[in-house]
């Protein structure tokens, strides 16, 4: 996972040097996802799709993965329920 956080006084200017404070990260994550679902033949050719998951990281928050001093990364970590619902055509 990549995270860019840009404050928003992210910009310091002294003189002619433009300075800007933020942070990017890359962290390693592992996520288990179990699912239910269902799909429904609306014809011959095309069926509506529904799922819903949740979204489970291992791990604890702040293990050395993600620098301590960026603690706004810990709440950006993807966790909890979605919801998906479309359409599949085929022959």
């Amino acid at each position: 996972m990549k995270r860019l956080y840009v404050p928003e006084d992210a910009e310091t200017v002294t003189g002619n040097q433009t300075t800007y404070n933020a942070s990017y990260t890359k962290t390693p994550f592992f996520l288990l996802d179990p699912y239910v679902g269902l799909e429904i033949g609306l014809t011959k050719h095309v069926a509506l799709i529904t799922r819903v998951d949740y979204m489970l990281p291992f791990g604890k928050k702040g293990t050395g993965l993600v620098d301590t001093d960026v603690s706004w990364s810990n709440f950006i970590t993807p966790s909890g329920p979605r919801l998906y619902v479309g359409f599949m055509f085929g022959h």
